[in-house]
């Protein structure tokens, strides 16, 4: 059957003009209008010298970048009683590598010094920023202490041990504190700490460890991507601040664990023993050197490469369960080829009734410094 002629239709368009999808018509079967280009070429101009460029002067430049004296600034965060101003002020900072031999290893810190008290809210969303495992921020304290606040990017920390070896650290680089002992106020109370005279390195004075008794370790090792029968030790949460389970396996289950975060912060409600965890130490109780991996709740960094507080959880279930005659010396090797690896000197001591004490310290590299350009904190009228 003979199809209908297309041209014959109204209802069929049989010229458009050019789109990116269809044909362009040729300048030989198209009307040419009067302002085509093809129709009125415009004669070439005389080729001219270039003209040398000069250059403004360097004021009116500056004025067109720069606000007026004038113009008030505008205010980027508002607490209670105070503006967090954007005008002229700054914070030193630098981000600095704590337990690390080399550089780019240990774990990374960002430290903030403050000349006055920060809105909590500021803190908080600076540390967002940063997106460092941990932000802290020093000042020097009324009584000779220093204060030091500690921030994940989520979250206010009442102790944690490796942002109090670097805030001790800086804080007697920059002249807040004399070397030797460094008293560190922190939101849950006082923290010593023991610094050199350089400052490039620091030790948590020893603090007391608490160990639990055996938790089901199958949902502990499932939290970490392992077999529920990969624990080759008794499963305990133990803490000198900050709670960690603690999961002792083998070296080859080390480096098959997962971060897998969501499953770490479900495991305080779904294991008895647990309330209170705030990650998990896998580790392999293997004396003089210890090689661990540490695994928290946190999208931004579900895995930590040095993680003071969870190296002070592991020298109180080395303590407890094996029979200690003296102090123990020893080092945990904790992270990854990707991470990097870090170093913390633990030492750990028995009392006769019990008591376990744990101390550690390491390293403290500046990796880079600056200032923070957020302005100042302008009281309210």
């Amino acid at each position: 059957m003979r199809s209908p002629d297309a041209s014959a239709d109204p209802r069929v368009q049989t010229w458009a003009p050019w789109t990116r999808h269809s044909p362009r018509p040729s300048s030989t079967n198209r009307p040419r209008r009067p302002d085509d280009h093809h129709a009125q070429r415009q004669p070439r101009q005389p080729r001219t010298t270039a003209q040398p460029m000069t250059a403004e002067p360097l004021e009116e430049r500056t004025a067109m970048t720069t606000h007026s004296a004038g113009t008030p600034a505008l205010p980027t965060l508002t607490s209670d009683n105070s503006t967090f101003s954007g005008d002229d002020g700054c914070m030193k900072f630098e981000l600095v590598e704590v337990f690390g031999n080399e550089p780019l290893t240990g774990g990374p810190l960002g430290v903030v010094t403050c000349a006055a008290a920060c809105d909590d809210a500021l803190m908080q969303r600076l540390a967002a920023r940063l997106a460092m495992p941990e932000t802290v921020f020093l000042r020097r304290g009324d009584g000779g202490e220093v204060e030091v606040r500690i921030f994940t990017p989520y979250v206010e920390l009442d102790f944690a041990g490796h942002p109090l070896v670097g805030a001790a650290a800086v804080a007697v680089r920059q002249g807040l504190a004399q070397p030797g002992r460094v008293a560190l106020r922190t939101r849950g109370g006082i923290v010593h700490a023991q610094v050199g005279p350089t400052g490039e390195s620091a030790v948590l004075e020893e603090r007391a460890c608490q160990v639990g008794p055996p938790v089901v370790p199958d949902l502990v090792c499932e939290a970490v991507g392992l077999a529920p029968d990969a624990a080759v030790g008794p499963v305990r949460l133990a803490s000198a601040g900050l709670g960690f389970a603690c999961l002792p396996v083998s070296a080859a289950d080390l480096e098959s664990a997962e971060a897998l975060p969501h499953r770490v912060a479900a495991l305080a409600e779904r294991v008895p023993g647990l309330a209170g965890v705030f990650g998990v130490a896998v580790f392999v109780p293997q004396l003089p050197e210890v090689r661990a991996r540490v695994f928290v709740p946190e999208p931004v960094c579900a895995e930590d490469p040095a993680t003071g507080s969870a190296a002070l959880a592991m020298a109180g279930w080395l303590a407890h369960t094996g029979p200690i005659d003296k102090p123990l010396v020893f080092d945990i090797v904790q992270g990854t080829t990707e991470l990097g690896f870090s170093r913390l000197r633990v030492e750990v001591r028995r009392n006769a009734d019990g008591g376990i004490f744990a101390s550690v310290g390491g390293g403290v590299r500046t990796l880079l410094k600056g200032q923070l350009m957020t302005g100042k904190m302008v009281d309210r009228a």
